[in-house]
């Protein structure tokens, strides 16, 4: 915005000063005085001199106000009388063909530059190039009469990337920027702009960046994975190579088990690993090999485990696929016993009931409102519980009891229930516990929670559900 301002301070002046229009008063009046000016190119061409000198000698010959003076009556002017302004911009327009030639080429500069600027910003990178700064033409240098432009064929404008804080009065010796903008499509230098001030007139002249040629656009080639086609790695490998390749798997992990100071976990860890590869390898006396490193329960999972996946595979084909499925589900459910005796116990499906038939059989109430001792059937289901063999039967020892809190956590009753404990032939799985308990007889009306808390005797574990109702 202030480039455009005063570029149209510059042609305003310019346009009174070539063509004689009406103005304000003080040219009416005779106020400031104007000089011809002389030929844009007789300092340049006829007379060089250095820049101080000549810019002593405009200041000498100049005994009119400045032209600064005449551009800050005209902002006055455009805040304190607009029709005035008005007039004297509309003659501004209609005589922008009068204008040097130069300072039509200016202006078209500015503006086409200056709206770039604000319909495309961009993101620049700068840097500074230190060079001796050129020596500057007496042609430039400007006296209040007026303003000597060296003539040049300009290229096209490029957007304005960087706007000086505030226009010199005087030539001063200039410190040359270049800010180079590079465009992210072909990550080229574009055009950056040499700001020159010369007395009360901005110029900028398009910096001529390096020559940059571009690199060839090369299209992406897909990188193999492996240095060979896959044709070929497909003929490198010959059939029953995999096998060969699961003993060299064996022998670098017995060396791993081989290392000093391996801990236990690792140790057992590996050890399974080894037992899988004989499974592969169909080595069975070695895949259901006990595994010391483990506990009891553990070892017997991964034995009967391992001997259901050798069934399932049954490289011989002794069995058919059904008889091969019922000797494989045989040892996998033997596994799932042993590793229900090392999980943790699941106290699940707690609810309030008329009556119980069976197991997941049982007849709910249709809300879990009661009164003051009112008799209900507890249901809840365990799994996971211990069933360590005594002698030809399986026992199992649960212990239970309950506790009813109400809405702010406030305990109203605690209850031991009866001890389960029962012996079998064969392990239980489908197992559940009905206890009939009675409501407190002194509750008041509200919402409450039961929390059932089961202990597995055998298995030296515990856990607990909860249940919401409401007494009325």
């Amino acid at each position: 915005m202030f480039h455009a301002r005063l570029t149209f301070r510059v042609a305003a002046t310019a346009s009174l000063l070539a063509c004689g229009c009406a103005g304000p008063g003080w040219f009416a009046h005779g106020e400031y005085p104007m000089s011809r000016a002389r030929p844009a190119t007789e300092t340049s061409e006829t007379r060089p001199s250095p820049p101080l000198e000549a810019a002593q000698e405009a200041k000498a010959q100049n005994s009119e106000p400045s032209l600064s003076k005449v551009l800050d009556d005209l902002e006055r002017i455009k805040y304190q009388s607009p029709s005035d302004f008005k007039v004297i911009q509309s003659a501004v327009e209609d005589t922008s063909s009068l204008f040097p030639p130069e300072l039509q080429q200016l202006y078209k500069d500015q503006m086409v530059g200056l709206a770039a600027r604000n319909q495309q910003p961009q993101t620049r990178s700068t840097f500074e190039e230190q060079t001796t700064p050129p020596t500057v033409d007496p042609a430039l240098v400007a006296t209040p009469q007026h303003v000597a432009v060296q003539a040049r064929t300009l290229p096209s404008p490029v957007p304005v990337t960087s706007v000086p804080s505030s226009v010199p009065s005087e030539v001063s010796p200039a410190s040359y920027v270049q800010e180079i903008t590079t465009d992210a499509a072909t990550s080229l230098p574009q055009a950056a702009f040499v700001a020159t001030h010369v007395s009360d007139v901005s110029t900028a002249i398009p910096a001529q960046p390096p020559a940059v040629t571009p690199a060839p656009v090369v299209a992406p080639t897909a990188v193999p994975a492996t240095d060979q086609a896959p044709e070929s790695v497909a003929k490198s490998i010959e059939p029953g190579q995999w096998s060969r390749d699961v003993e060299k798997a064996l022998t670098s992990l017995m060396a791993d088990l081989a290392r000093p100071n391996l801990d236990k976990s690792e140790h057992a860890r590996l050890e399974v690993m080894r037992r899988l590869l004989y499974v592969v390898t169909n080595q069975r006396d070695e895949a259901v090999s006990p595994i010391d490193q483990l506990d009891e329960d553990e070892r017997e999972y991964w034995k009967h485990q391992i001997h259901g996946l050798l069934v399932s595979i049954d490289t011989e084909g002794k069995h058919p696929t059904t008889r091969r499925a019922a000797l494989a589900l045989r040892d996998l459910r033997t596994a799932t016993d042993h590793l229900a005796n090392v999980s943790t116990l699941d106290v699940r499906n707690l609810t309030f009931c008329r009556e119980v038939l069976s197991y997941g059989e049982y007849r709910v109430f249709d809300s879990y409102t009661f009164r003051a001792k009112d008799e209900v059937v507890l249901y809840v289901e365990i799994d996971n519980f211990a069933a360590h063999p005594r002698g030809d039967s399986f026992e199992t020892e649960l212990h239970s009891s309950y506790e009813i809190t109400d809405d702010a956590g406030r305990r109203v009753a605690n209850v031991v229930l009866p001890v389960d404990k029962q012996v079998s032939s064969n392990r239980r799985r489908d197992y559940f516990i009905a206890y009939l308990i009675t409501m407190p007889s002194q509750i008041n009306s509200g919402s409450y929670r039961l929390q059932l808390t089961v202990e597995d005797v055998i298995g030296k574990k515990s856990n607990h559900a909860a249940i919401d109702f409401r007494i009325q």
